[in-house]
């Protein structure tokens, strides 16, 4: 199972592709280009994608997002998670 990674911020874009626990490729895209992150990730075929993002994203950028996998899911600083921050 292949699965991408995404981390959305203020100025560029991570992002990793793993198949099953070894990370097989990534890389950085300066802005939001969502466009030119799914050509670099397509011939991986992954099969999810978790999103992380501190920027205001388009809703066109989401769908682009939500194309590149069959199951995307968006994190926000609202999302449940069994993690406490402690400071």
């Amino acid at each position: 199972m292949t699965s991408l990674a995404i981390d959305i911020g203020n100025t560029s874009m991570k992002y990793a592709v793993f198949n099953n626990q070894s990370m097989i490729h990534d890389g950085r895209i300066m802005g939001h280009d969502v466009e030119q992150l799914a050509y670099q990730v397509e011939k991986y075929h992954p099969t999810h994608a978790n999103v992380c993002t501190t920027a205001s994203l388009t809703e066109e950028q989401q769908t682009t997002l939500r194309q590149i996998t069959k199951q995307t899911m968006f994190l926000s600083h609202m999302t449940p998670i069994p993690i406490r921050n402690l400071y």
